[in-house]
């Protein structure tokens, strides 16, 4: 599977993209996306509204997407409120490059970024991973295609 991240500030001013195919080789850098509905009480007993949407995104830290990557860091510690949330475009496509399915998500913020830095070899890669969850309802600001 190859993916497209495209994260847009609410004014569309600041764009961090990640797998954008006009750059060669960075279809490959997300290794691996996980999209989740989750119930927030685990213990529920019937079908409930109070539920989150939540990403994680992996992918590998390489030098051409470190300035995506830099931007990405910059958002999970920004500090001005103003700034916290974000739109979401996500697309997940199939090796021959034919799009599967496309996510929406606004209003979305960084939960935990986290980069791993190892000795390089064949098996063990740096990498970033990022948990974001959706702003409290706005379960319904959500499309797929």
């Amino acid at each position: 599977m190859l993916y497209e991240v495209k994260i847009e500030d609410q004014d569309g001013e600041e764009v961090i993209y990640i797998g954008n195919p006009e750059n060669e080789g960075e279809g490959k850098m997300i290794t691996s996306l996980v999209v989740e509905l989750d119930t927030i009480n685990d213990q529920s007993r019937q079908k409930s509204n109070a539920m989150l949407a939540k990403l994680e995104i992996v992918g590998l830290l390489d030098s051409s997407i470190k300035g995506e990557i830099i931007k990405l860091f910059n958002w999970a510690k920004e500090q001005n409120e103003d700034k916290w949330y974000r739109n979401i475009e996500i697309k997940v496509k199939t090796s021959n490059d034919n799009v599967d399915r496309i996510y929406n998500f606004e209003n979305v913020f960084i939960l935990d970024y986290k980069e791993v830095y190892t000795t390089e070899s064949e098996t063990k890669k740096d990498y970033f991973k990022v948990n974001l969850t959706q702003k409290e309802n706005n379960f319904k600001k959500i499309a797929t295609f």
